[in-house]
């Protein structure tokens, strides 16, 4: 007896769960922009919360930029290459925080109305205004407690204008109709000060940092605690750079030329864990060669892909570049910067199809 294999005529013969894990496989903006307008089928599968939460863990950490405003790329490593991608949202404010895709941001007339926005779906939802008159933009942060499924906004302000009184303020999305403080009795008054400065986001966390430690806020438990730096408070702003995994919170420290301190944090216990040192000196002649002479000029910037690849921004005379450090590889590419106007609007993102259904 002879068996006949049925013949798929079409991808769309293929089983739902098939069909599941190979579109989890494809770039979010691909998803958004052309597969889900293939058929009602696929449609249906990418606009399931299930669909939308498993693509969000196969999605890898990268870098959004911006030069001005409206301009901004992301930076991936896909299979062992840095790709470059453009937005099609048009940017109206400097980013400053992202978390799952999600971005917070003030509207650019009125720093009291904040919305929450994807660049890939272009959907907007905005939140409760915040009622200061000392809040400034890039003091508000976003984060997700993975326990309750919540998203959480949170606006560090300075209700009397004096910078003693720093106070932390947050509101779970979609659940409050107004803001709360986080309590900060606790931490002295040097402490507090770190609240002028702009928060990095890791996986259920918030931090401020600072040179002689950080403040890190549970968005879970909605408690902030004080970790101390791994080293004493002797360096300077510039030699000292806190940058975010995504996951974990790192401390890069120059003690040379082209020389770095790595440090790693853990959110959850504070722990400081020491790990090789990042040099740059095999590729000191290649940078000078490109005009680069002075390694004053480099600055790290963020993590494309932790702990492999690290990006640094390079400002030269006539020209901003950024060098891609291949850690275990140590090999180096590098990427021109035009219209790179502002250092500090470099934050780790991922793009993603989050939304507020799918909160």
């Amino acid at each position: 007896m002879t068996c006949k294999r049925k013949r798929l005529k079409s991808i769309d013969s293929l089983p739902d769960d098939l069909l599941f894990k190979i579109l989890l496989h494809l770039p979010t903006q691909d998803i958004y922009d052309k597969a889900r307008l293939v058929c009602r089928k696929w449609y249906r599968i990418i606009h399931t919360h299930h669909f939308v939460y498993e693509h969000l863990q196969h999605t890898t950490y990268g870098l959004l930029f911006q030069g001005f405003v409206e301009n901004a790329i992301f930076l991936a490593l896909r299979q062992g290459r840095i790709e470059i991608s453009r937005y099609s949202f048009k940017f109206i404010v400097p980013v400053w925080a992202t978390c799952n895709g999600l971005i917070v941001q003030f509207d650019c007339h009125n720093y009291k109305a904040i919305y929450i926005t994807n660049p890939i779906t272009k959907q907007i939802f905005v939140i409760p205004s915040f009622i200061s008159i000392m809040v400034r933009k890039h003091l508000c942060g976003i984060a997700y407690a993975m326990a309750s499924m919540e998203y959480k906004v949170v606006v560090t302000h300075d209700p009397d204008g004096v910078l003693k009184g720093q106070r932390c303020a947050i509101l779970t999305v979609g659940v409050d109709k107004s803001w709360r403080n986080v309590p900060t009795e606790h931490l002295s008054l040097e402490a507090r000060k770190v609240f002028n400065k702009g928060p990095l986001i890791t996986e259920g966390f918030m931090h401020w940092a600072m040179g002689g430690g950080v403040l890190t806020l549970n968005v879970e438990t909605e408690t902030i605690t004080e970790t101390p730096a791994p080293v004493p408070q002797v360096y300077t702003r510039v030699q000292m750079c806190y940058v975010s995994t995504g996951k974990y919170l790192t401390l890069l420290i120059r003690c040379g030329q082209y020389l770095w301190q790595f440090w790693e944090m853990k959110p959850e216990t504070g722990e400081w864990r020491k790990l090789p040192n990042i040099s740059l000196e095999a590729q000191k002649c290649r940078m000078e060669q490109l005009g680069f002479e002075h390694s004053d000029t480099i600055y790290p910037s963020g993590w494309l892909k932790y702990p492999e690849v690290l990006t640094f921004v390079v400002s030269g005379p006539d020209r901003s570049s950024m060098i891609f450090c291949h850690l275990l590889t140590q090999e180096i590419d590098l990427i021109d910067i035009p219209n790179f106007t502002d250092l500090h609007k470099v934050v780790v993102h991922r793009n993603s199809l989050v939304w507020s259904s799918d909160i």
